[in-house]
This record gives C-alpha cells, sequence and structure tokens, in this order.
C-alpha cells in the first residue's frame, strides 16, 4: 500500500484518532475513501513538532524536486514583480505625456 500523508487544521487528533495530543499527522492508504480505522497518525506534543515532523515528511516525500520547485516559484515571482512594474512605468510615463499635452 502507498501512504499518503495529510494535515488537517480544525481537526482534534486527539478525539478523532484517540492520539494522546491534538497535534498530529494523519496518513490513509492510497488516494481513495478509507474508513477512520484504516488511518494512521504521528502525534506530537506542540504544533511546533508536529509542523518539523510535515516538513521532514514532506522532505522524504518529495526530496529534490523541492528545491527545484522553489526556484521556479522564484523566477515566477520576479517575473511577475517585473511585470508590474513595467506597467507602473508605463502608466507613469502616459500620465506625464498626457499632463505635458494639456500645457501646450
Amino acid at each position: 500500500k502507498q501512504w499518503y500523508q495529510r494535515r488537517v487544521r480544525g481537526v482534534n487528533a486527539k478525539v478523532d484518532h484517540k492520539a494522546p495530543s491534538e497535534h498530529a499527522i494523519s496518513f490513509k492508504p492510497g488516494s481513495g475513501n478509507v474508513s477512520m480505522k484504516d488511518m494512521k497518525c504521528i502525534a506530537a506534543e506542540t504544533e511546533d513538532d508536529m509542523m518539523r515532523w510535515y516538513h521532514a515528511l514532506r522532505v522524504v516525500k518529495y526530496g529534490d524536486k523541492i528545491p527545484e520547485n522553489r526556484a521556479s516559484v522564484l523566477l515566477e515571482v520576479t517575473q511577475e514583480i517585473e511585470r508590474v512594474h513595467e506597467q507602473k512605468k508605463q502608466a507613469r510615463d502616459a500620465a506625464i505625456k498626457r499632463e505635458e499635452e494639456e500645457k501646450k
């Protein structure tokens, strides 16, 4: 079976999974519908510990893709910022040109 991790906010692992704390990451087998008894759970004492587990599991699952995805996102954000700056510059230049024409 392939296990998929799932972190759900608003779900109390203590109640739903009988975990020792409310901070937990749930796992379900496969991607279809499963019952609660098929779910597996890693409980942590604090939310910070839970997030460390969550990020560690993502590194294990995705490995080398994480830096590639990060670089891709940074490139997209940089291009978007440059596009917005260019649009602002064009709008400012157009406004200045209109003002100069109105003065004539």
